[in-house]
């Protein structure tokens, strides 16, 4: 299960890397219009992909590794708990409070060009910060998960 979680983590925090990289950068050079249809296009496809599973059965390991850290006392339980406190709430918690209900509003207004217009620098903005957000958290989980294998072997 360990080698599965951090290969997973590690997708993930690629996935987001490359949208704080370079994807919102390449929208950045494109008019609101444009950009904002873009960015609901790439949300449409991605969960067509094999981004939901990941997404989905990651969070599902991780609450697994959180209960088994929590009961049983390995001396690399206290990272587990601690990659899974992390991933849960900065890649999770942010995904669902934060990033999807930007990208709903996104969606809503994706015909409308002038309130697309007006809307698209804010969620732009807003929307990379909580990325980068999911982005640190994933890869420090994942540095934490190789801890955690480092220490059980």
């Amino acid at each position: 299960m360990l080698i599965a979680l951090t290969v997973m983590t590690g997708i993930m925090a690629g996935i987001y890397a490359a949208f704080s990289l370079f994807v919102m950068r390449s929208l950045a050079t494109l008019d609101a219009i444009n950009a904002g249809n873009a960015m609901v296009a790439i949300n449409q496809t991605i969960v067509k992909t094999l981004f939901v599973p990941l997404f989905f059965g990651s969070v599902l390991l991780y609450a697994c590794a959180l209960v088994d850290a929590l009961i049983y006392s390995k001396p690399q339980a206290s990272l587990l708990a601690f990659a899974a406190v992390i991933y849960l709430l900065g890649m999770f918690v942010v995904t669902l409070k934060g990033n999807v209900p930007m990208n709903n509003r996104l969606q809503e207004l994706a015909t409308n060009h002038q309130q697309l217009r007006e809307f698209w620098p804010q969620y732009a903005k807003q929307w990379s910060r909580l990325n980068h957000i999911r982005t640190v958290s994933s890869a420090s989980a994942t540095a934490l998960l190789c801890n955690v294998m480092y220490l059980a072997r």
